[in-house]
């Protein structure tokens, strides 16, 4: 008679009946999604037309220094 030797489990196995390494599991692929999601969707766009000096900078550009000069500003001490 051979004595029988209990068989390593295997990832799928562990998986099932684990549920630290199926949350793992999940995480690691959740992750390595949104990264290539990010990736992806950063890409830069070949045929973006760009303009130069559109109306709408110029109009956001008024407020950027008052905004830095008012961040700059020391609190009043009381």
């Amino acid at each position: 008679m051979n004595p029988t030797t209990p068989s390593m489990p295997n990832l799928k196995s562990l998986y099932y009946r684990d549920f630290t390494i199926q949350r793992a599991i999940k995480t690691i692929a959740f992750t390595l999604f949104a990264a290539a999601g990010i990736k992806w969707a950063t890409q830069p766009v070949p045929s973006t037309v760009k303009v130069e000096n559109s109306p709408f900078e110029i109009w956001i550009a008024q407020w950027g220094p008052q905004l830095r000069s008012a961040s700059r500003r020391s609190p009043q001490s009381s």
